[in-house]
């Protein structure tokens, strides 16, 4: 599947960290690690020696976009990113509106002119602003679900709009193998 996505696009907030904590990782000093979803940053890392390029896009309201940004750099994260989007930009809109995927495009052409919005993988954890966003961008999908599975998970899923489903960020590393 490698050979397939050329860039994978993640969401932060339940996807790579775990829900509400977007202020804790930005204003902690010490261990930001432990604010990640388990396995994230072992499949971050795995993605990394593959040399597979990744980005963030995250909606962002409560941490101000620079704050997030040293607090990514201060962690060692951004070895694995190669540039970071935040609704809270100025002038940017939120997931799903499709500016905010645009903009992540831009960037990824920016980096390589020759990958097309079918090579995007997107990992998000919420189906509206993250799958359905990505999709109607034109991105492949992987709906995360780090709680346990309900009818309608299994529904949403049912529904055809994410191209892979997930029970953790980890399982990521069997879709790209």
């Amino acid at each position: 599947m490698s050979d397939i996505i050329k860039f994978i696009l993640f969401d932060w907030s339940g996807t790579l960290a775990k829900e509400k904590t977007r202020s804790n990782f930005a204003f902690n000093k010490n261990n930001k690690l432990k604010y990640l979803n388990h396995g994230a940053l072992d499949t971050l890392e795995y993605l990394y020696l593959l040399d597979i390029s990744m980005g963030i896009v995250s909606n962002m309201n409560s941490v101000h976009h620079d704050d997030m940004q040293k607090a990514i750099n201060k962690s060692g994260l951004d070895k694995y990113f190669l540039f970071n989007i935040f609704s809270n930009e100025p002038g940017l809109c939120a997931k799903p509106c499709y500016d905010i995927f645009d903009l992540a495009m831009k960037h990824i052409n920016a980096i390589d002119r020759t990958i097309r919005s079918n090579q995007v993988l997107f990992v998000g954890n919420d189906y509206i602003n993250d799958i359905l966003g990505a999709s109607n961008y034109g991105f492949l999908t992987a709906y995360v679900q780090n709680i346990p599975i309900t009818q309608y998970d299994i529904d949403v899923f049912k529904m055809g709009k994410q191209t892979f489903y997930l029970s953790s960020i980890d399982d990521l590393i069997s879709i790209i193998n």
